[in-house]
């Protein structure tokens, strides 16, 4: 992955819906750009302050569904990110395959008002490229002159996911080098709020909408529905080594089981070499980001680390296991006679112990070495000798 865009409730982008993650805001609120006073459902998840005009002139965009600029905007940004270059030369290697669960309702319920009101004639002449599903895929390919695998899937809610996961396969069967892939969708319209309220699957809870989405409990009363468009760039892994992309994956797997652990509110949080697999860059940036994680939560923190710099980046104490150089930068020390990784392991049974041990020297101060109860497994030699 070497490019990724984003039109969510909570940002227009993929750094402020990130951020809003982050910090725990709801994207769910009442929906204002329609009376819905008649309507069961008054409140979903609306991409606010969206400027079509960044992305497309206001003509062409009168065209086109919500949807459709949604999945193009998310998509261009993906490219951008990508720092992709479309050429003569690569562009039948370059396919898209951008989906949509239900498609351009709005602009299908607008038409067919003007049907039933004002008669056929007067039904837009671009109500059909306008709506239907295939069509982000089909003006991405128009704009940014793509001529490889071209397609749109339609699987409801996991229309995304499935997309993504074709495009994968596009590359792996050698049809493509790169792919744009995600979804796209703006069903909170008349339509799409009546339908799926006429079925009782939207939740009703209109008086608190940030509580309303609870899935698993026991008094669920249905989902909420939200728009927006979600775009990845995926890349062949030689292909995408010999430009050098910017980023290849931004440690968006380390920030978001960060961010999971952060959201439980733990007293205490484990990690066991987090930020070894990442880049230089992002590898500052996600400590930065543990650093304010820290400041601003109180949570204490146990981090294992080779990384000498690392530690004293982060820790207040440092406990050193073998014969470092390094042992004297360190308030605290525990000498291991030969660390092996079966040692290791035990590390997880002796947490509490060391927990333990950890809070009477915070208490004492009275010597650098404290030594924790024994509770090594039998048979192997005492992680904590005397």
């Amino acid at each position: 992955m070497t490019g990724m865009g984003m039109l969510s409730p909570l940002g227009l982008d993929v750094p402020s819906s990130w951020e809003g993650i982050l910090a725990g805001r709801s994207g769910i609120a009442p929906i204002e750009h329609m009376d819905l006073s008649a309507y069961s459902t008054r409140f979903g998840g609306s991409v606010k302050g969206f400027n079509v005009e960044e992305y497309l002139s206001a003509k062409e965009a009168r065209k086109l569904d919500l949807f459709i600029q949604y999945g193009l905007a998310a998509s261009f940004q993906a490219v951008r990110d990508s720092g992709l270059e479309v050429t003569d030369a690569n562009r039948e290697r370059i396919g898209v395959s951008m989906g949509s669960g239900i498609g351009g309702l709005t602009n299908i319920e607008n038409n067919c008002r003007s049907l039933f009101e004002q008669g056929p004639r007067r039904i837009s002449p671009f109500f059909v490229p306008g709506s239907i599903i295939n069509m982000v895929s089909g003006f991405l390919s128009i704009h940014l002159g793509l001529q490889g695998p071209n397609y749109a899937l339609t699987t409801a809610c996991t229309t995304g996911t499935h997309s993504i996961g074709m495009a994968a396969r596009n590359i792996a069967y050698g049809e493509a080098d790169v792919m744009v892939a995600g979804g796209s969708e703006m069903a909170a319209c008349g339509l799409g709020l009546g339908g799926f309220g006429a079925a009782r699957a939207l939740s009703t809870r209109n008086d608190e909408p940030t509580r309303a989405s609870r899935p698993w409990d026991r008094d669920r009363d249905g989902f909420v529905l939200s728009d927006g468009s979600g775009a990845l760039v995926l890349e062949e892994l030689e292909h995408a080594r010999a430009r050098y992309p910017a980023q290849l994956s931004g440690g968006m797997a380390q920030r978001t089981a960060l961010a999971r652990c952060l959201a439980r509110q733990p007293k205490v949080l484990l990690l066991d070499e987090p930020f070894g697999a990442l880049d230089e860059v992002t590898r500052a940036d996600m400590q930065q980001l543990l650093l304010r994680a820290i400041h601003e939560r109180g949570t204490a923190v146990v981090l294992i680390t080779h990384d000498i710099d690392e530690a004293l980046l982060l820790s207040e104490r440092i406990l050193l296991l073998g014969d470092s150089p390094a042992r004297t930068l360190g308030e605290w020390r525990i000498d291991l006679p030969q660390p092996r990784a079966e040692l290791v392991e035990e590390l997880g049974a002796l947490r509490i112990e060391i927990l333990k041990t950890l809070r009477r020297a915070s208490r004492t101060h009275a010597h650098p070495i404290a030594q924790p109860e024994a509770s090594h497994v039998p048979g192997r030699p005492d992680p904590f000798p005397t």
